[in-house]
């Protein structure tokens, strides 16, 4: 009897640890990048003035945990500016965010004047699963939320972006409701974009990110 019940804890646990959303901290993994160095799972686009690259990570300061957890290899992200701007990088969603109530990720530093990344959220208001765009690439029917997030540290540092503290880019595209769920055939949490600006009109941006993940903050539920 004992081992029946031990093999029932044993298999609980197996699927709690293993679950995309599982119960320490309730997160669902975007990327580390660990095992996608060639970048096609989940695939991450890269658009305009920048290159990104799956890199070793630096050698680890001792004692540092946001370090130690971002494993071997994490993505560099690295472009020269036109008018503050250098491009970006993206990738497919597809998820219900809804239960989430923001995004976390580790960033890698160079110092200051490294510039800032701007986080874009894509909702689905279509029902379509995908994306359209316009001749300049602003979707024609789906809501674009933004967080910019300056990157003024030398090193690892570990961010927490609120959907709260997102903002609509594109008003009148969509219905400009943060819709993350999917109910009624929506695809939900489309895609992520981030988008790197510089400290100067022609400066260079040089970060890294890893362990992209969608979060629970206890603080952030009511």
């Amino acid at each position: 009897m004992l081992k029946k019940y031990g093999m029932v804890v044993l298999i609980l646990f197996a699927f709690v640890a293993f679950s995309p959303v599982y119960a320490a901290g309730i997160s669902k993994l975007i990327d580390n990048f660990e095992n996608n160095t060639d970048l096609m799972n989940p695939e991450w686009w890269v658009f305009d003035r920048v290159t990104r690259t799956v890199v070793k990570n630096p050698v680890m300061r001792p004692g540092d945990p946001t370090a130690k957890s971002c494993g071997k290899y994490s993505l560099n992200i690295r472009g020269k500016a036109n008018n503050w701007y250098c491009g970006g990088i993206g990738t497919y969603v597809g998820t219900d965010a809804s239960s989430f109530t923001g995004l976390e990720l580790s960033i890698f530093g160079n110092g200051t004047g490294n510039g800032k990344l701007k986080i874009e959220l894509y909702d689905d208001d279509k029902g379509s699963w995908e994306t359209k765009y316009d001749k300049d690439w602003m979707p024609l029917k789906d809501d674009i939320w933004a967080f910019e997030q300056n990157v003024d540290w030398r090193g690892w540092k570990r961010v927490y972006l609120p959907f709260s503290g997102f903002v609509l880019t594109n008003p009148k595209k969509g219905d400009g409701k943060m819709n993350f769920d999917q109910v009624n055939g929506s695809g939900g949490l489309l895609q992520i974009q981030m988008i790197a600006l510089a400290s100067s009109a022609d400066g260079e941006v040089n970060l890294n990110i890893d362990n992209a993940a969608l979060v629970v903050k206890e603080e952030d539920q009511e």
